[in-house]
């Protein structure tokens, strides 16, 4: 019975990523190590991607996903009720992230560096 229960997060984790993912280009998915991530090779096949994970212990595998929250928490604070966010803002909030300067990248867009390789 262990296995049913352990099986259960991940096939809901795989499934909402699936859900979200699905008309979206996706490269490669970074995790950590939790057991809901435990069905990633299928996920990889489902999107064509591949996948990473953090290694345990170690906060700098973490710095660029910290990092990432704090822009994201310049549009969405702490506390925001995302149900009342509706997917027109979600675009518009992606958009002015995957086409925002970072000095990480040299100072190109993600977007450009995404679909020019």
């Amino acid at each position: 019975m262990a296995g049913i229960k352990e099986d259960k997060p991940a096939t809901s984790m795989n499934n909402a990523l699936i859900d979200m993912l699905k008309n979206t280009i996706v490269k490669t998915i970074t995790y950590d190590n939790e057991s809901e991530n435990m069905k990633h090779e299928k996920l990889n096949k489902l999107l064509g991607c591949q996948s990473y994970f953090c290694r345990p212990y170690c906060s700098a595998d973490k710095g660029s996903v910290e990092n990432k929250n704090k822009i994201l928490r310049q549009f969405l604070p702490k506390k925001t009720n995302f149900d009342l966010i509706s997917q027109h803002q979600i675009d518009i909030i992606q958009n002015k992230i995957n086409n925002r300067p970072m000095k990480v990248l040299n100072w190109n867009t993600p977007c450009s560096l995404f679909f020019s390789s």
